[in-house]
C-alpha cells in the first residue's frame, strides 16, 4: 500500500455531488475544459459490479456523448443499475473472456473521437476523465493514468502487487525506451483509430499493456496523469497477481521482439488539425480502427 497525504485521499473521494455542467457540441465541459467539438466515449467493463457502478455512475462527466457498458455475465443487479442511473448507455454482452475481451469489445463499437477506458468497481475515479481529455487536447496521442506521480496513489496496494508493478514497468521502459511510470494501471484515453486490428491483441489484463508499449515503440506522443486508486466498492477482483503478472511479463518480451509489426498510430495532428484548420482530404480515418490512409 502506498502512501498518502489525507488532503490529496479526501480530494479523490466518491461521497460528493454528481458531475452536472451541460455541454453542448464542444462548450465549456468544466473549469478550462473545452472539447474543440470533439466527442467522447468512455468504455467500462463490468461483471457484479453493482455496488461500484452505483458509486461511479452519477459522477461521470456531463460531456462523455457515449457509454459503452461491456457486460460478463454479471448477475448480481448490475445492469439494472445501468439501466436505472444510465438509460442512455449502450450495453453490450462481452463476446468472450478476460478484461481484454471486453475492452476490446467497448472499443470496436466506441463512436467518440476520444476513449477512454476505466474499470467500474470504484476503485478508478471519473474525475480523472477530465486531465486525461485535456491532455489529449494539447496534442497527445496516448494517455495513461499513473498511480507513481505527484497527486496520485492507492489505497489497494498489496505488497505483492506493488513489487510487481515496479518490476514489470522497470522491464517495460529497459525494453522499450519509454519512462512509464506505472504500467499495470488500466486507467487509458485516446484518440479513436490509435488502437488498431483488435483481434490481434490480448483478451486478459495484458491488453492494457500491450497497447501502451505499443504506443511507446511506435513514437507516440504519450503523456501520464495522475491518478488516485481507492479500495473496490465490492464485487470480487478479477485479477490474479502471480498469473496475470506472468501474463503481462510475456507479453512485454514479446512484443520486444523485433519483427513484430505495430499496429498503431499517431493521430492527435489529424484531429487537431481537421478541428482548427478544416478537414485535410489526404488522411482518412479509416471507421473499422484498421487504417489510416
Amino acid at each position: 500500500m502506498t502512501d498518502a497525504a489525507p488532503t490529496v485521499a479526501a480530494r479523490h473521494t466518491l461521497k460528493l455531488a454528481p458531475v452536472d455542467p451541460a455541454l453542448v457540441d464542444g462548450e465549456q465541459a468544466g473549469p478550462g475544459l473545452d472539447l474543440e467539438g470533439f466527442s467522447v466515449s468512455l468504455v467500462c467493463p463490468v461483471l457484479n459490479e453493482v455496488h461500484g457502478l452505483e458509486a461511479v455512475l452519477p459522477h461521470i462527466p456531463a460531456y462523455i456523448g457515449q457509454l459503452v457498458i461491456v457486460d460478463g455475465g454479471s448477475t448480481d443487479g448490475s445492469l439494472d443499475t445501468v439501466r436505472r442511473l444510465r438509460p442512455d448507455a449502450t450495453v453490450i454482452a462481452q463476446p468472450g473472456r478476460g478484461k481484454g475481451n471486453a475492452l476490446k469489445a467497448g472499443v470496436g463499437i466506441a463512436t467518440g473521437d476520444i476513449v477512454v477506458t476505466m474499470d467500474a468497481d470504484g476503485s478508478m475515479h471519473p474525475s480523472d476523465i477530465d486531465s486525461a481529455v485535456r491532455t489529449l487536447l494539447s496534442g497527445c496521442d496516448f494517455v495513461k493514468g499513473s498511480r507513481a506521480l505527484a497527486g496520485g496513489g492507492s489505497t489497494d496496494f498489496t505488497r505483492l502487487r506493488q513489487a510487481g508493478n515496479t518490476f514489470l514497468t522497470r522491464v517495460s521502459n529497459l525494453l522499450f525506451g519509454k519512462k512509464y511510470t506505472d504500467i499495470t494501471y488500466g486507467f487509458n484515453a485516446y484518440w479513436r483509430g490509435v488502437v488498431m486490428d483488435l483481434e490481434h491483441l490480448a483478451d486478459g489484463f495484458e491488453f492494457e499493456i500491450q497497447i501502451a508499449v505499443r504506443a511507446a515503440r511506435s513514437g507516440l506522443r504519450i503523456a501520464e496523469v495522475p491518478c488516485f486508486e481507492t479500495d473496490r466498492i465490492g464485487g470480487t477482483s478479477k485479477l490474479h497477481a502471480g498469473r496475470d503478472g506472468w501474463g503481462i511479463f510475456r507479453v512485454l518480451v514479446t512484443e520486444a521482439i523485433p519483427r513484430r509489426r505495430t499496429k498503431v498510430r499517431a493521430l492527435a495532428d489529424l484531429y487537431l488539425a481537421e478541428a482548427h484548420h478544416g478537414p485535410e482530404p489526404e488522411l482518412v480515418v479509416s471507421r473499422d480502427l484498421r487504417s489510416v490512409r
